[in-house]
C-alpha cells in the first residue's frame, strides 16, 4: 500500500512523493511527476499560425517533464550522472548534446511539440 507524503507544484508540473514498503520490509520513497501538456500543444499550434517577418522562429516547445526524462535516459546511455547530462544538453556545445536537441526539436517521435510552418 502506498501513502502520499507530499505534493509540490513546480509551474505546470506536479511532483508527488509516495511512501511504499518494499518486499524486504524496508520503506521506499518514490516520486511521481505529471504535467498537463495540452497548453503546450495549444501554444505550438498558435506559434505555427503566427508567421513573424523575422529570421527568428520557434522550432518546438518542450515540456519540463520531457526534458527531465530525456536527461534521465541520456545519462544512462552516456554513463554519466543526470546532473552532468542536463548541464551538457543545456550548454549544447558537444555533438552528442546537439543530437539530443535535434531529436527534441525535429525528431518525428515528438512532432506534437514541434511548430509546423
Amino acid at each position: 500500500m502506498a501513502r502520499l507524503l507530499s505534493s509540490e507544484r513546480n509551474g505546470a508540473r506536479l511532483d508527488q512523493y509516495w511512501l511504499h514498503v518494499g518486499d524486504d520490509g524496508k520503506d521506499r520513497i518514490t516520486v511521481s511527476s505529471t504535467e498537463d501538456v495540452q497548453p503546450v500543444f495549444d501554444a505550438v499550434s498558435q506559434a505555427g499560425r503566427k508567421r513573424p517577418g523575422s529570421d527568428f522562429h520557434h522550432l518546438a516547445k518542450i515540456p519540463g517533464t520531457v526534458i527531465d526524462e530525456t536527461c534521465r535516459l541520456t545519462a544512462i546511455r552516456w554513463g554519466v550522472s543526470r546532473r552532468e547530462a542536463f548541464a551538457e544538453i543545456m550548454a549544447s556545445k558537444t555533438d552528442r548534446a546537439k543530437a539530443v536537441w535535434a531529436m527534441l526539436t525535429t525528431g518525428r517521435d515528438l512532432r506534437k511539440f514541434q511548430v509546423q510552418n
